[in-house]
């Protein structure tokens, strides 16, 4: 039995959640109305996993999550947010202080029936996801193992990133090991719906010394610039009519994800005239599996997160056990080799 504490004043929203994961046997749910009690539950029962509301009166959310991760830095934490500027932020604000990972509130469903549907999907999954990182034996043992390559040092032209849950933080954390000026552009997906996308950017840009924005269509693609996709729309590059440019547009959801990372990656793997490196960080699932496959087939590379520094080894896990990487390690030593073709590039 996986046993979820959720925090939230609202009646409406615990009634909401307890009920749409009473679907699953195998979990059970229960609500508190404030920050204070669920501090006081915590302390006095198992809990596997904390479903966390970010606006709460007397302690809000990231207040209550800072005194969980003052004495437990391990339990996995899903913030559940608004799709809200206000929500971005604050969730944002949540994942560097440790929060695992997030859901948005249901918005404008057509029913009932379809708020918990949507409630289901986005929880139940995550649950299992974070929940099992800390028991899974094969994820605690996997393999560290990359493929040799056999050619000289790689030069990338372009470095394209995929990440999904507890992704923000590892690519901050990649971004800030790399120098100052970047000889090559940097296009990112990170698995987040609309407006975060923006805020996200917003907040590396402040952060790092190069430029960090949100791509949007027609965009012209330059080094010492790092594109994030928007959320809920899909981002390629292609050649345009001055060089190599962005394009977003809103098809059909790939492995259940818009944007995702394999529609990028597949894209890159088109320009034949350029050097990509892929990385794929921490997230669920197995998006940017086929991309990577489609990059190394055109001469690309790929470095994936290893499974112990990961909050999930889903995406980067499903890479590695294909053979695809020539890289398997912890973010900072993937930016320190990262780091060091940008020297190379430089001689």
């Amino acid at each position: 039995m996986i046993r979820v504490l959720f925090i939230d004043d609202s009646v409406v929203a615990r009634r909401m959640v307890s009920t749409a994961l009473e679907r699953d046997s195998d979990i059970q749910v229960t609500g508190v109305s404030s920050g204070k009690l669920g501090l006081a539950r915590l302390a006095l029962e198992k809990t596997d996993i904390v479903l966390l509301d970010v606006e709460m009166p007397e302690m809000d959310g990231i207040e209550v999550l800072r005194e969980i991760r003052a004495t437990d830095p391990v339990i996995p934490v899903v913030m559940f947010s608004s799709l809200t500027a206000r929500g971005a932020v604050a969730t944002l604000d949540a994942l560097s202080a440790g929060a695992n990972d997030y859901v948005t509130k249901p918005q404008a469903q057509e029913s009932a029936e379809a708020a918990l549907d949507y409630v289901y999907e986005a929880l139940s999954t995550r649950i299992r996801a974070l929940v099992g990182t800390r028991t899974d034996p094969e994820i605690k043992d996997a393999s560290t193992s990359a493929r040799e390559s056999s050619r000289p040092s790689f030069r990338p032209s372009i470095l394209a990133i995929g990440a999904s849950t507890g992704g923000t933080e590892a690519m901050h954390e990649m971004l800030t090991h790399f120098p100052d000026s970047l000889p090559f552009p940097v296009v990112a997906v990170q698995h987040m719906p609309p407006i975060f996308t923006g805020y996200f950017a917003e907040r590396l840009d402040r952060l790092l010394p190069f430029s960090v924005i949100e791509g949007a269509d027609k965009m012209d693609v330059a080094p010492n610039t790092v594109y994030i996709a928007p959320g809920g729309l899909h981002m390629t590059v292609e050649r345009g009519t001055r060089g190599l440019w962005l394009r977003t547009y809103d098809g059909p959801k790939v492995n259940s994800c818009r944007p995702a990372v394999d529609v990028l990656f597949a894209s890159l793997a088109k320009l034949k005239q350029e050097r990509i490196l892929g990385v794929v960080l921490t997230g669920m699932g197995s998006d940017g599996l086929d991309g990577a496959r489609d990059l190394v087939n055109s001469g690309g590379s790929i470095f994936v997160q290893d499974a112990a520094s990961s909050v999930v080894w889903g995406m980067p896990g499903a890479i590695a056990r294909e053979g695809l990487a020539t890289k398997i390690a912890p973010v900072e030593q993937l930016a320190k080799n990262i780091k060091t073709m940008i020297k190379e590039m430089a001689s």
